[in-house]
């Protein structure tokens, strides 16, 4: 029997603010490694905001969660849909993502009035007959591993593009490492009579090799805004990783095949 907590509602209960506004849909989400022994749980504020070419702001956000458990597994929420139930309450509908390493198995599920009660369940892929007897394609080399830094490096470095070291600073408690990325796109480059100018803010943790905030800022979209509230390093409720009661289980593995 699966049982669990409805996690919108539970994101919602960790803040005083409505959990999102209505017709919401922007969002970044990173994913959490699956590192043991780094247990936390947060809730993660997505905000967005745009002047439009009139004058006009369109402002939103959603909150949602992401955790972690001593043994690695983890759980984030990817917001669907904010919209007013019946009382004018905003709610969030989201897809829930559970992964846990010791079985290689990934959940997948959706929340919200209009959400099927399925889990997808996804397993360590199997081999399809066809690609029996096929070698598995070689690991990258240190040569090769050193070559894909070295080129992302240089696209970091490339004309019009600058990468700044915004030092340390304490985010939910936690230190986090910033970086900003200003990219210069050249007039006519892209279609754009003038120059425009997009940056990347990122706010990483190394001890919990989990970003903590990001800011991404383009005149053409807008700016939104990932930040990690109300973060905590003790075990997370297993509650977290289970699906909402009532939910069942469909096997969504498909055998592996060759390119």
């Amino acid at each position: 029997m699966l049982a669990g907590l409805s996690l919108a509602g539970a994101a919602n209960a960790q803040s005083t603010e409505p959990v999102c506004t209505p017709g919401a849909t922007h969002a970044t989400v990173y994913g959490a490694p699956n590192m043991p022994h780094a247990a936390f749980s947060a809730t993660i504020k997505n905000s967005f905001e745009q002047t439009l070419p009139d004058g006009n702001h369109i402002r939103g956000f959603t909150r949602t969660q992401q955790a972690r458990d001593d043994a690695g597994r983890t759980m984030r929420q990817m917001p669907a849909r904010c919209h007013l139930d019946e009382n004018g309450v905003p709610q969030l509908d989201i897809l829930v993502t559970v992964f846990d390493p010791a079985t290689s198995t990934t959940l997948r599920w959706e929340t919200g009035a209009d959400a099927r009660n399925v889990v997808r369940a996804f397993h360590a892929q199997k081999p399809s007959p066809a690609s029996v007897g096929i070698p598995a394609p070689a690991q990258l080399t240190q040569e090769q591993l050193a070559a894909r830094k070295l080129a992302a490096a240089h696209r970091n470095t490339a004309p019009g593009r600058n990468t700044e070291d915004l030092g340390d600073r304490t985010i939910a408690g936690v230190e986090a490492h910033g970086t900003r990325l200003t990219r210069t796109i050249a007039a006519g480059e892209e279609g754009n009579q003038l120059p425009v100018v997009t940056t990347r803010e990122l706010w990483n943790s190394d001890d919990l090799r989990l970003t903590l905030m990001s800011i991404n800022d383009d005149p053409r979209t807008g700016r939104t805004t990932m930040e990690v509230e109300d973060l905590s390093r003790t075990e997370p409720d297993p509650s977290l990783f289970a699906p909402p009661e009532g939910y069942t289980v469909e096997d969504a593995t498909r055998p592996a095949t060759t390119p």
